[in-house]
């Protein structure tokens, strides 16, 4: 499969992601009723912060100056990033805050779409960059089990 981007494209991404997931979780914490559900999102608020700082100490890490070492596809390569720079839009949740299993649900499949997307965009960087991702998906991945757990107790 061919490269098509750089790491520091996608720990960039990350953070992104990390800040957006920071100020959803905050609000979450600050409507919904339910104390576990705000003990949780409070959790996983500072989670998203620790994610930014760590992923702030990759990108720091990472060569400033690299290159795929292939030749893009165009059109792949257009469709590439405007997936990703359709995922920069910042999405309001349209649910009812005061259905906890609809926040949930909409906090899960969150987590669920970053985890696909960042499984996706691992075949699209170097080999040796590939571990960086998967770190990053290991923490999506967490923040599932975390929420998923909630839900469960609320069942």
């Amino acid at each position: 499969m061919a490269t098509l981007f750089y790491i520091n494209e996608v720990v960039n991404f990350a953070i992104e992601r990390e800040t957006e997931s920071y100020a959803l979780y905050k609000e979450l914490s600050e409507k919904v009723m339910q104390d576990e559900a705000k003990k949780l999102f409070r959790v996983l608020m500072q989670e998203e912060l620790a994610h930014k700082k760590y992923y702030g100490t990759l990108l720091s890490a990472i060569e400033a100056k690299q290159s795929p070492g292939v030749s893009e596809d165009d059109e792949y390569a257009a469709y590439m990033r405007t997936l990703i720079d359709s995922r920069r839009t910042v999405r309001k949740p349209k649910i009812d805050l005061n259905n906890l299993t609809d926040v949930l649900d909409f906090a899960i499949a969150r987590e669920k779409d970053a985890v696909l997307f960042y499984v996706g965009l691992e075949n699209f960087v170097p080999d040796k960059d590939k571990s960086t991702v998967k770190t990053i998906i290991k923490e999506e991945v967490n923040h599932i089990v975390k929420l998923t757990t909630l839900k469960q107790q609320f069942a």
